[in-house]
């Protein structure tokens, strides 16, 4: 009998500890779950201009919008003013996955996807309204898949305004351009749309501009108001017409090694944020344009309203340089 109450209590014994391992186990296991669940990704973004510029700006109301809507599950800080390089810096960076998000030029990106090329097509838009309907359209989604297979994912676009000439003598048509040297982008058609107007084109590097001016080496160049007013070339150049002849938009890309191991909730989330901080950056954008104008007449700066139909005659044989981009035009011309 004694035996038999000691088997008895033994199992007893036995069977507690069985239960109280079991349930131990279930809740490491469902520990390590809610731990996988609630794992932080940490995201490095970047853009090469300051603190109060507003693409930086941009990326950081997206930062903001990610923790938030993600319960701080993504977390993303920016990085501003070039501290982790610039251009090709940032293009190889993001590429090689060290860097998850850049925001770039897409005149940064056309050797990736030649097709982008076609944003640097004079008068291409009829106005930013156009311009935006295109960007958030097929089109503007289209073009940006091109990127991927070099590493890159396009997340949407971000504004950088229209650019236009200022110059040291006044341009009021094509005509004035005559044998003015015209700093310009370092791209193709850029260049011969200088040439189309009569100007010799020149690429000189940005932090050559200001200096270029003074020595005589440029005549003109041209970029936004918001460039325009920052590098405070409207010292040397006195005269500001606004042909708002190229808009070139800004992106942002994610490297395609990050945004595959990411889970599709997570894909969307960051997809959505750049969505809406879009939006608050094209507001930003308009408001930091309209300020840079108003210290530009502050300045002494005169603005020109020319008849922007002579400069598009004038660079409207471009086009039929271009066949390869025949189709694209015109379905971007088409859009309404």
């Amino acid at each position: 009998m004694k035996k038999l109450g000691y088997y008895k209590i033994a199992g007893i014994v036995f069977a507690i500890i069985f239960i109280i391992g079991a349930g131990f186990s279930l809740y490491a296991k469902n520990a390590t779950t809610v731990s996988k669940e609630k794992s932080v990704i940490l995201l490095k973004a970047t853009d090469n201009q300051p603190e109060d510029y507003p693409t930086t700006k941009g990326l950081r109301y997206m930062a903001k919008l990610l923790e938030e809507r993600s319960n701080g599950h993504i977390k993303m800080t920016v990085y501003s003013s070039a501290i982790l390089g610039d251009g090709k810096d940032i293009l190889d960076a993001t590429q090689a996955g060290t860097l998850d998000i850049g925001r770039i030029s897409v005149s940064s990106l056309v050797g990736y996807s030649p097709e982008l090329n076609v944003f640097m097509t004079p008068f291409l838009f009829r106005d930013a309204d156009h311009e935006w309907k295109v960007l958030d359209g097929p089109i503007g989604k289209k073009l940006l898949k091109g990127l991927e297979k070099d590493g890159f994912v396009g997340l949407g676009y971000y504004d950088s305004g229209a650019r236009s000439f200022y110059s040291k003598k006044p341009i009021q048509s094509p005509q004035d351009l005559l044998g003015q040297k015209t700093r310009v982008l370092d791209v193709k058609i850029q260049k011969e749309m200088i040439t189309a107007m009569g100007g010799e084109p020149l690429t000189t590097p940005f932090l050559d501009v200001y200096p270029g001016f003074q020595t005589g080496a440029l005549d003109a160049a041209e970029n936004s108001p918001p460039s325009f007013y920052s590098t405070k070339h409207y010292e040397l150049a006195k005269y500001y017409t606004i042909t708002e002849h190229v808009a070139v938009p800004e992106t942002i890309i994610i490297s395609k090694k990050t945004w595959d191991s990411l889970s599709p909730q997570d894909q969307e989330l960051i997809q959505q944020a750049t969505k809406d901080s879009t939006v608050y950056q094209k507001q930003l954008w308009s408001e930091f344009t309209k300020q840079s104008m108003d210290k530009l007449k502050e300045q002494g700066v005169n603005i020109i309203t020319p008849n922007k139909e002579l400069f598009k005659q004038a660079v409207a044989p471009l086009y039929a340089k271009y066949p390869e981009y025949k189709d694209l035009i015109k379905e971007i011309q088409d859009t309404k």
